[in-house]
């Protein structure tokens, strides 16, 4: 049996149950009279078995975004372009949620090779960042916004996933400008910005909200 975080949730179906419940309450006193007529209520579903094996009902129609990351600048150091200063971290994201393998894309490296040392084009950066995310298997797939062409919208692979990644963004404090990246929620919210208290550093959460409700007909 494969451990559960090598599963992937699984889906039936959709389809559609009635419930028969009573339209008000009983009256005991009344005999047959003071029971309520039975109305029926009709809703689709699906079942959703989750990667622990556990079911819910639920609906899934389409995937949604989990977060967004956000290329707001090209100060991010890159070997190809320039000597590193000695003792330098480079910056990256890591997927810390995968057991077996800590896969990393990092700046200047895995993506945006052309591009860092304060010179470059953002769009050019998210697409590359794209692209390796997707390559290195973090356990989501990404894609660069039709809406703005320097965000790049991270999905979780399965519906009932959680993302975690790690970020680490240290050399902008070298060129003195703007966090090459910041994280966002699907509403556009900051939830991480690595130049914010200079934390430089730090593990993001985000839960997946692929799972819709039940759908009353």
């Amino acid at each position: 049996m494969l451990p559960n975080y090598m599963t992937r949730a699984a889906t039936s179906p959709k389809f559609t149950m009635l419930v028969a419940h009573k339209s008000g309450p009983s009256d005991p006193s009344r005999g047959e009279e003071g029971n309520p007529p039975v109305i029926r209520q009709g809703f689709t579903a699906q079942v959703i078995t989750t990667q622990r094996g556990s079911a819910i009902l639920g609906n899934f129609s389409s995937k949604k975004v989990a977060l967004i990351i956000h290329v707001t600048s090209t100060n991010y150091g890159n070997p190809r372009l320039g000597d590193a200063p000695p003792f330098y971290d480079f910056d990256y994201l890591q997927g810390i949620d995968v057991l077996d393998s800590l896969p990393a894309v990092v700046a200047g490296s895995t993506f945006g090779q052309a591009e860092g040392e304060g010179a470059g084009a953002l769009s050019d950066v998210a697409a590359s960042l794209a692209a390796a995310l997707n390559e290195v298997r973090l356990g989501i797939w990404a894609k660069v916004s039709d809406a703005d062409n320097t965000k790049v919208e991270v999905y979780t692979e399965s519906i009932d996933d959680t993302l975690v990644i790690r970020v680490v963004a240290f050399s902008y404090k070298l060129f003195g400008g703007a966090a090459p990246f910041v994280i966002l929620d699907p509403q556009g919210n900051i939830v991480f910005d690595p130049a914010v208290g200079d934390r430089c550093s730090g593990v993001v959460y985000a839960h997946t909200k692929d799972i819709d409700p039940i759908e009353e007909v």
